[in-house]
Formats: C-alpha cells, structure tokens, sequence
C-alpha cells in the first residue's frame, strides 16, 4: 500500500506543477482571471491542466479500489505508469499538441486497467 500511496502524492505532485506553469503561463501573457483563453501558449497549458485535472477524476478511485480491494503492489505500478505518462502528456502538449497520442495513450491505459482491476476485485469481493 505504501508504493501506491507514494504514487498518488506523485499524481497530486503533478497536478501541483502543472497548475503552476498555468498561472505562470496566465501572468506571462496577462490573461485576467476567470479568462480560459488567450495566446496559444496559454491556451496548450490550460488545456493540459484541464486535461490531467479531468483524467484524475478518473484514476484516483479507480487505482485506490484495485489497491484496497486488489492488489496495492500493481495499482501502486500503474500509478506510477500514469504519472510517467501524464508527465509526457504536458510536455507533449506544451510543445507540439499533435504529438500528444502515445503519452495519451499511456495515461488512459493505466486508468482502464485500474478500473478494471478495481472492477473484477470489488465484484469479487461482493461475490463472497
């Protein structure tokens, strides 16, 4: 369970940086606020933090129930995989959005397994 714990402040840690580069990016381009648009730089990181705020929602349940209902070693690993992935997800975004796909892809594939993970492992233990 400890890995797993480590992993989710690493997923908040995350969410921690991005949101900062966002306001830095809001202050540098004076985009007042309540605003979600502005420079194209603006506009790629808001959209990543929007983005990783709204995957979050997803995975923390899904990998925290695999991890207490499951198996906490592997959900704490595909925690990690997630943040590796969202963390090349931003960059990715930040740089050339239409570069976004693979790291997208490694973010959405740790949430579906946790999900499932979380899906077979509560079931099974509502079947005992």
């Amino acid at each position: 369970m400890s890995l797993l714990a480590i992993a989710t402040l690493a997923c908040v840690a995350l969410f921690f940086y991005v949101s900062f580069l966002c306001g830095t990016m809001r202050a540098k381009h004076k985009v007042p606020a309540g605003s979600v648009a502005g420079p194209e730089e603006f506009n790629c990181h808001y959209r990543s933090q929007a983005n990783l705020l709204e995957a979050l929602m997803m995975f923390l349940p899904s990998v925290w129930l695999f991890g207490y209902f499951g198996n906490a070693t592997l959900a704490g690993v595909l925690a990690l995989v997630f943040v590796a992935g969202r963390f090349m997800y931003h960059r990715a975004y930040i740089s050339n959005p239409a570069k976004r796909g693979m790291p997208f892809m490694i973010g959405i594939g740790s949430t579906a397994l946790a999900w499932v993970g979380a899906l077979i492992s509560v079931g099974m233990q509502a079947l005992n």
